[in-house]
């Protein structure tokens, strides 16, 4: 089986009535060969979208799990991901208007100082390590960005993009989404 069979039958495993166009999955492919991320890291949020997955840390009751990081409390990130919360593109003329995006986070350089800029915003005292700890236990991890419209209560997954808040880099995504 090559590792496109086999990804490709990874993603349907990951999807409950979801669809994908070739894009994504030559996204993902190229991530995994010549980067080596593990496609799983995609896939992990996408079950998530989809309703799949369980949560990081499962306990009985309804009761918020709290942790102590450093000198403050948080409520520990029952969702099956670390990362944000997906949403949707509502910039009045942002090129991805009405599509959405959800993060997924690579434990890389280039991932984690965005991470640990946000942070240390509001925790400007806090050592890296913690830091880090913090927004994975509030689910605040922020990352690159799996792109997906949604209609009906369907999820088409797009592509693959790099975090960007630059409006020519968004027009260059919509063009590759139109050009597939």
């Amino acid at each position: 089986m090559t590792d496109r069979e086999r990804l490709e039958a990874e993603l349907e495993q990951s999807l409950s009535n979801g669809a994908y166009t070739q894009l994504f999955l030559e996204d993902i492919l190229e991530l995994w060969q010549e980067e080596g991320v593990s496609p799983d890291v995609i896939l992990r949020e996408v079950r998530v979208l989809e309703g799949l997955d369980r949560p990081l840390m499962e306990v009985e009751g309804d009761e918020p799990i709290r942790i102590w990081v450093g000198d403050r409390e948080t409520i520990y990130n029952r969702s099956p991901s670390a990362t944000k919360e997906a949403t949707q593109f509502v910039r009045e003329h942002s090129p991805l208007r009405g599509l959405w995006h959800k993060h997924y986070f690579i434990n890389r350089e280039d991932f984690l100082k965005p991470n640990l800029k946000n942070h240390a915003v509001k925790y400007p005292n806090q050592l890296p390590l913690m830091a880090m700890i913090t927004r994975l236990a509030e689910g605040k991890v922020t990352g690159e960005w799996i792109i997906f419209k949604m209609e009906d209560g369907t999820r088409t997954y797009l592509c693959l993009a790099k975090h960007s808040t630059n409006k020519d880099e968004e027009l260059a995504i919509a063009q590759r989404i139109r050009v597939a």
